[in-house]
């Protein structure tokens, strides 16, 4: 009887490590390959749904039985649960439908909700019929053939009459006229979160003074890292320190003095990255430098609900369209750029406005409460003294190559596959640089710029994420642990009998 009884209860421990090395298996990815996939008319275990549900039809069937959903908004968003950690990510998307521009983005930034971009299709490149050059993953259309090789290109580019979508390895321009200054200037525009500056520097040592306080309205601690950058070499590095203060009480920390400086001058684009959380303001900007500018986004600090008089903002930007959102009620507001009002009188809300400027110009932006994330497909500034644009004007769903004077695209874009009624477009991602959830990260579907008349179908979304595959000595090991945890337990019940 009590061999049966051992028998049994060994049997049943076979069966739970059997169990557990299956679901250990499974988990470990002993290939390097994980691949999941979603279809919008079954469950998937790893893929959420598309949110928000909101911006997303209901199921429908095309006229050769592939099921899809009709995304109606812009951007819709899916978390991926991953057993472990990865090397890369691959999302492939089957679509349908007619955008001007479709990118696919990895999330980067959950405190700025901020992705890194991939493009999947371009309308108005795929309708270029201009001279095509492939060189190093850079594309280049010529209006007329005027460069033999895209590095005949990039040694002599223009100074005018490019436009750039998503590429890089380009050279940054000077701006005109420069002159290094060595009077010391106070910028009081209070500015909030995570961060990228470019400056222009001839010769001079680069020094910035921020003066910062963290306002805890969130919880966690708030220290991060301030780098700059020369050539892609780091420069300059200064840590600025969490108050002590990880709870979410709303005590507004002593303003503290945040110093970036190089000893010896140097001369080019240097870029400052600030990834400070949301809770940390930058109350002033002192530096001697005259040209820097604030990459894609600035978010505007508030003072709405705390102060008796909210400070106003005035910027400037060379963006054909800026997008403004606050989360905060108290701060609704009637933006001004340019001539335009923009309301904005929603929480969380993206409300978009169009400056009708040309490539290169700028025009004054204006907010009388603050507490406003800012973006365009461009630059912002303190002001006009301040701005330059280091590098060609980006390709956007409202560029006019004609009346904007484009000669030249440069792009990494690569147009998407055909499969019969359906196109497949690819995005790769570096793992490490994604924003992790637990054990889930985030991707993004987006139409910026989307018009009412546009559509977006999706069929399919696979996602394969890779590492390098477990050796057979990885295995063995793990095989070993395995087996010595399963005669362990074994032995302990033979003793127990």
């Amino acid at each position: 009887m009590n061999k049966l009884r051992l028998f049994s209860i060994v049997l049943a421990i076979a069966a739970v490590a059997g169990t557990l090395v299956w679901l250990g298996w499974m988990n470990i990815v002993p290939s390097g390959v994980y691949k999941v996939v979603w279809k919008p008319d079954r469950f998937s275990p790893r893929i959420g749904p598309l949110v928000p549900e909101s911006r997303v039809g209901a199921v429908q069937t095309a006229a050769d039985g592939t099921a899809y959903r009709a995304v109606n908004n812009e951007p819709v968003n899916f978390d991926v649960k991953i057993p472990r950690d990865f090397d890369s990510a691959e999302v492939t998307v089957k679509y349908s439908g007619n955008p001007k521009i479709f990118e696919i983005g990895g999330l980067a930034s959950r405190e700025t909700w901020t992705n890194e971009m991939r493009p999947a299709e371009n309308a108005a490149i795929d309708g270029l019929k201009w001279t095509r050059l492939a060189e190093n993953g850079l594309i280049l259309y010529e209006r007329r053939p005027d460069f033999k090789t895209v590095s005949e290109f990039l040694s002599k580019m223009p100074s005018s009459g490019v436009a750039t979508y998503r590429a890089s390895g380009f050279p940054e321009a000077a701006p005109g006229g420069y002159s290094p200054s060595s009077a010391v200037k106070d910028y009081k525009v209070a500015f909030r979160g995570a961060t990228t500056i470019k400056v222009y520097l001839k010769n001079e040592k680069l020094n910035f003074l921020f003066k910062t306080q963290d306002v805890n309205r969130n919880p966690g601690a708030d220290g991060f890292a301030a780098t700059a950058t020369l050539g892609g070499k780091e420069i300059a590095r200064a840590v600025a320190k969490d108050d002590g203060d990880a709870s979410d009480d709303g005590r507004f920390s002593p303003i503290s003095d945040l110093r970036l400086y190089t000893d010896a001058p140097v001369s080019g684009v240097v870029t400052i990255d600030l990834p400070a959380p949301d809770d940390i303001f930058f109350r002033e900007t002192l530096t001697a430098q005259t040209k820097f500018i604030f990459a894609n986004r600035i978010y505007l600090a508030d003072g709405a609900g705390y102060s008796a008089k909210p400070p106003a903002a005035a910027i400037v930007t060379d963006g054909k369209k800026v997008s403004a959102t606050t989360a905060h009620a108290e701060s609704f507001q009637t933006l001004k750029i340019g001539t335009t009002e923009l309301k904005v009188n929603d929480i969380n809300t993206p409300f978009t406005a169009l400056t009708g400027i040309g490539a290169g110009q700028t025009v004054p932006v204006a907010s009388p409460l603050g507490d406003l994330r800012l973006e365009t497909a461009g630059f912002f500034a303190f002001s006009a003294e301040n701005y330059w644009r280091p590098d060609p004007p980006a390709l956007t769903a409202e560029s006019d190559l004609d009346a904007d004077g484009i000669n030249y695209v440069l792009t990494s874009y690569v147009p998407p596959l055909h499969a019969g009624a359906w196109r497949v477009a690819e995005a790769e991602f570096d793992f490490n640089k994604l924003a992790k959830n637990g054990r889930s990260v985030n991707f993004t579907l987006s139409l910026p710029g989307k018009t009412a008349v546009e559509y977006l179908n999706v069929a399919e979304i696979d996602v394969v994420f890779r590492r390098p595959p477990l050796s057979w000595n990885d295995l063995a090991a793990l095989w070993d642990k395995i087996v010595g945890i399963f005669v362990v337990k074994v032995v302990e019940v033979h003793k127990l009998q």
